[in-house]
């Protein structure tokens, strides 16, 4: 492994969450040495952020979603950048309770990486997931 890296910029819609399991499907047969399981991890928190992402850009301006995944040779390292509404919640909120609608993906998320992390930086909000190789 020598941190190849897989990204994709697009408009933050619906369309780009497809987009986002074929690329992470394709880096998963392109490192037979990472475990399947690593990958499934990482999407499920991928997907839960991003999808955060282009919930919150509905109705608003368009927004522009930019991933970034690099295959290191401990870790799978993942940048999420969008030009959207500042998140305002907090990443170590507890799972909601059992009859709430939403709020559970991020919690799902955390639970899933070694590493995550969310800053705003001028206009851009910025996410970090970590997720270290099992094997």
């Amino acid at each position: 492994m020598t941190g190849d890296r897989y990204t994709l910029r697009r408009a933050a819609h619906p369309a780009c969450l497809a987009d986002l399991h074929e690329l992470v499907a394709r880096a998963g047969v392109e490192h037979p040495e990472v475990s399947p399981t690593d990958f499934m991890l990482l999407e499920v928190a991928v997907i839960e952020v991003a999808g955060n992402v282009v919930k919150h850009a509905r109705g608003t301006a368009s927004v522009t979603f930019a991933f970034e995944l690099r295959v290191l040779p401990d870790a799978l390292d993942v940048r999420i950048e969008d030009d959207g509404t500042e998140f305002t919640g907090e990443l170590a909120a507890q799972m909601p309770d059992e009859y709430d609608e939403s709020g559970r993906g991020l919690p799902i998320a955390r639970e899933l990486l070694h590493e995550f992390t969310y800053e705003r930086a001028g206009a851009l909000n910025r996410w970090r997931l970590l997720r270290a190789l099992c094997g």
